[in-house]
């Protein structure tokens, strides 16, 4: 687990602080053939872009390969940083399975606990841990996955 978690902190600080990829300064004025490939214009940055290049009013440049500005992450995920994003992801499902197999095997625990010995044993100290452990793992299986969906 927690090669998993330092893997995630590192693509998470990858995909954050990564430059992502600005359009060469003189891009438009050297196609090849301009009259069979149209030329983007950038209202904002007044220069000429290529395709697949979008404006991010949030980080006020052009960005190449623009998929989307992350609010959780604070950035845009383009040309550069895309890799280290999908790794994020890869490394939060991991770090959920991980996470989300030893909270269950420890929910089989206590339950074949209390069948076998009763709830009385248990002690409401050790039910308080184990109910909000249980709560904290739903939590954040719920968010994980759908903020997943969303990217």
């Amino acid at each position: 687990f927690h090669f998993f978690a330092l893997m995630f902190v590192w693509s998470y600080l990858a995909t954050a602080l990564t430059d992502l990829g600005k359009v060469p300064q003189y891009w438009g004025f050297f196609m090849e053939n301009p009259e069979t490939q149209q030329k983007k214009y950038c209202l904002h940055c007044h220069t000429y872009k290529p395709e697949r290049c979008h404006h991010c009013s949030l980080c006020n440049r052009c960005v190449l390969n623009m998929d989307h500005h992350c609010p959780w992450v604070g950035n845009c995920v383009g040309f550069y940083n895309k890799k280290f994003f999908i790794l994020l992801l890869f490394y939060s499902y991991i770090s959920l399975l991980i996470m989300f197999g030893t909270t269950l095997y420890e929910i089989v625990h206590i339950l074949l606990f209390i069948k076998a010995k009763g709830f009385g044993e248990l002690g409401w100290k050790d039910f308080y841990i184990t109910a909000s452990f249980i709560a904290l793992s739903i939590l954040t299986f719920i968010i994980t996955f759908f903020l997943s969906l969303i990217h």
